[in-house]
């Protein structure tokens, strides 16, 4: 494992916010956020878990770990930009995987990027958490610009579990969810 570049990631910062006027030293770096996303996919997995869902902890967790990783290489490259060269990004976030020394997490963060499992939408859903938390907080202290971040995380998060879940799972997701936004 590559510790020396997975360090960085204290101090990178997301780059969504610098572009919306937020300034570095304020924006959370990809390790904050890292380690908030992996909090709540924590509590999701668990109330889920508490609800009679069968879900994997540890592999909720290895990926929420996991999930922005390859920043500390590619640095932040915002959703928009991965979007429109989904297959090209995939290969280079594969490549700094082996970059980081990580290369036993492969097969791991392709589920999570496809979301492929219960566990991997989990993360997914706790990463958009953590930005809209994130992003709300930025607002309330006075960067007005951060709040299209919201807007669109918000829609997206929604939309996931929409297309996603399934069943009793779907009304299960969007009350944790709820519980969560009702904070922001």
């Amino acid at each position: 494992m590559n510790l020396k570049y997975i360090l960085n990631l204290r101090h990178i910062p997301r780059t969504g916010w610098v572009l919306r006027g937020v300034p570095p030293a304020v924006a959370e770096s990809v390790a904050d956020h890292i380690f908030l996303t992996t909090l709540i996919a924590m509590d999701i997995a668990e109330r889920l878990g508490s609800m009679g869902v069968r879900i994997d902890k540890a592999r909720v967790l290895a990926m929420s770990i996991i999930h922005d990783i390859p920043e500390a290489v590619t640095g932040d490259v915002v959703r928009q930009v991965k979007h429109g060269v989904e297959e090209y990004f995939s290969m280079v976030e594969s490549k700094a995987i082996e970059e980081l020394g990580l290369q036993g997490y492969s097969e791991l963060y392709d589920e999570l990027s496809k979301a492929g499992s219960l566990e991997a939408l989990v993360v997914k859903a706790a990463d958009d958490i953590a930005t809209i938390l994130e992003g709300s907080r930025l607002v309330d202290t006075g960067y007005r610009q951060v709040e299209e971040i919201v807007v669109n995380v918000r829609d997206h998060l929604y939309r996931l579990i929409n297309e996603k879940a399934n069943g009793d799972l779907k009304g299960i997701l969007h009350q944790v969810v709820s519980e969560y936004m009702g904070s922001t």
